[in-house]
Formats: structure tokens, C-alpha cells, sequence
């Protein structure tokens, strides 16, 4: 049998917690990006090309949107596949 460091109760709060984290810190990277760029430019921004500073923020929504997908699901363990 495989042990895992997780419970399945904590790997839930996991991926809820850092999901719904990383798809609002995207989204407001992306936010911050866009209102420099076409509202207004802040003092601390410097100003790239537009996808410059995009970077981080479609990575981080995406994995987010794949964590919470994912809450749902259930792990095929070692023993479901010795059944098999």
C-alpha cells in the first residue's frame, strides 16, 4: 500500500485554498497590467511590451482553474488497480 502525505480532506483544503489563491493573484496581475497600459501608468510601472508582463498571470490562472477542477475527483489508489 502507498502511503501519501496528504489526507484526502487536507489535499481538498489544498487545492480549494491555493486554487481559488492563484486564479484572483492572476487575475489581478493581469488587472494591474492592463490599467498601467490603458488607463493610467502608476510610478512603479516601467513599462514593457503588452505580454511582457503577462507572464505569471495566465500561468497562475490556469493552474488554479486545474486545481479546482479538479476538487472533485477521486484518485485511483494502488489497490483499486490490483482489483482491475
Amino acid at each position: 500500500m502507498l502511503m501519501t502525505a496528504f489526507s484526502a480532506g487536507a489535499r481538498y483544503i489544498f487545492r480549494l485554498t491555493f486554487g481559488v489563491l492563484a486564479v484572483f493573484l492572476g487575475l489581478a496581475i493581469i488587472a494591474w497590467v492592463c490599467y498601467n497600459e490603458f488607463v493610467e501608468r502608476l510610478p512603479q510601472y516601467s513599462g514593457f511590451h503588452w505580454w511582457e508582463p503577462l507572464g505569471i498571470g495566465p500561468v497562475l490562472i490556469t493552474t488554479g482553474w486545474y486545481w479546482l477542477r479538479s476538487l472533485g475527483e477521486k484518485r485511483v489508489t494502488d489497490d483499486v488497480r490490483a482489483d482491475l
